[in-house]
């Protein structure tokens, strides 16, 4: 976290050193002759603010991991602190989608860990021979994909 402060600080003093000298056409050809910008008094008007900093991804922190028998989608819904109701999983904006689905990938997406983490999950479908899986995948914007349930555990995506 000092490592993020001291960057900040460094750029936000950049842009301030860079910004003191802002000057502005006086005429003719664009850029061409440029004097310093002047407020009604005859002096230099002072720099903009500069815009503030983009805030940081939110922190990763693993979700519990389902133990013995307990329901996997029920106990992903739960520790994205979600309300159970019966077989839904209840969001806090008022929607709601059944757990399996939302497990899955299907629906819900906005709500689910790698959406919350910077990427987009989705469903993906392969046909395993004699049977078929569906599952969800959490697509990074580093270009990297992995399965939803192991990215939301374990907070990496190989």
């Amino acid at each position: 976290m000092k490592n993020l402060t001291v960057i900040g600080l460094v750029s936000l003093f950049s842009m301030v050193v860079g910004c003191a000298a802002q000057t502005a056409p006086t005429g003719g050809e664009r850029g061409s002759d440029t004097t310093p910008i002047t407020q009604g008094s005859g002096q230099p008007a002072p720099a903009p603010a500069p815009s503030p900093s983009p805030s940081p991804a939110p922190a990763c922190t693993p979700i519990a991991q389902s133990s013995g028998s307990a329901n996997p989608a029920s106990v992903y819904c739960a520790a994205m602190g979600y309300a159970l109701a019966g077989d839904q999983c209840a969001f806090s904006d008022g929607t709601s989608c059944e757990q399996w689905a939302f497990y899955r990938g299907e629906c819900g997406a906005q709500h689910s860990f790698c959406n919350l983490h910077g990427g987009a999950v989705s469903n993906k479908i392969e046909n395993m021979g004699t049977w078929t899986a569906s599952y969800a995948v959490c697509n990074l914007p580093t270009g990297k994909q992995c399965h939803e349930d192991t990215f939301a555990r374990t907070c990496a995506c190989e």
